[in-house]
């Protein structure tokens, strides 16, 4: 998924009137061309206007905005739900992973210590 934004600075009639994103001839060909460029579908570039200078919110700015969040939310669900061939999941839950890995390090740092000298309850100090 790919987003271009500023289509505002790209777009006289998009500047003027938001709505006309998907009416503007000049959009849709740049959508096109990053689409060749890149090698991923048209609907999967979503064109978007930035909030670099308004103070108030603006329901079509935000409109654009929640449309991008809610594909990449059906993008990612999809992704976990059926993962492509070449990627694959863990089938060890992570928090399990972790407890494994904690259990390694300890076992790995602990060491004997030495038997009753002074030196064992006093710290270690640099080079001295």
């Amino acid at each position: 998924m790919f987003i271009i934004t500023r289509v505002d600075e790209a777009c006289p009639s998009v500047k003027k009137d938001l709505n006309n994103i998907y009416l503007s001839k000049y959009i849709k060909e740049k959508m096109e061309q990053c689409s060749a460029k890149l090698g991923v579908p048209v609907n999967c570039i979503l064109p978007v206007k930035n909030y670099h200078e308004e103070i108030d919110l603006n329901e079509d700015m935000d409109v654009l905005l929640l449309r991008v969040m809610r594909q990449r939310v059906d993008f990612a669900d999809d992704f976990i739900r059926k993962p492509p061939q070449d990627i694959q999941l863990c089938s060890t839950p992570l928090k399990g992973r972790r407890i494994q890995d904690r259990d390694r390090s300890k076992s790995s740092q602990s060491r004997p210590r030495p038997e009753g000298g002074e030196n064992e309850s006093r710290p270690r100090s640099g080079g001295v």
